[in-house]
């Protein structure tokens, strides 16, 4: 977080022992370190509390979604038994209407459309296919290192 290393440690350390002395360093130690944790847990406590709300919030989100969902279910049920009733009763149809289902006026049939030729391809010499170009290797020189 702040990115302080250890030579910069031991500088903070000398310049504490020598501004408050040897007597008052432990003190003051054990008073940063409680400081230290009580901000920690101060932190860690917060960030569980927004965790919780961001739950919380979500949660409710999906309740208002499945009370809305099982609204629309309720309804679309109570749809289909109003409709069941009127499903099940035989329907009276016409006489032109019986008359075309037995047959008497058969449905014109529509042409049939022959098939269009496909065009070729322009006739000529087939394309040779190439290898693909690979770059030539380079050579490796060894060069000559001075000892000593």
């Amino acid at each position: 977080m702040f990115d302080i290393g250890f030579s910069e440690l031991v500088v903070i350390g000398l310049v504490a022992l020598i501004v408050l002395g040897p007597k008052r360093l432990p003190e003051v130690a054990r008073a940063a370190g409680r400081w230290a944790a009580r901000l920690r847990r101060f932190i860690d406590d917060t960030r569980r509390e927004i965790d919780r709300e961001i739950k919380d919030a979500d949660l409710a989100a999906l309740k208002e979604v499945h009370r809305e969902i099982v609204e629309t279910r309720d309804l679309l049920g109570k749809s289909a038994s109003d409709l069941a009733p009127a499903l099940s009763e035989p329907v009276a149809l016409e006489p032109t209407t019986k008359a075309s289902i037995a047959g008497s006026t058969p449905a014109p049939e529509a042409p049939i459309k022959p098939a269009k030729p496909r065009p070729s391809k322009k006739p000529g010499k087939p394309k040779k296919k190439h290898a693909p170009k690979v770059a030539p290797r380079k050579r490796h020189v060894r060069r000559k290192t001075r000892t000593g």
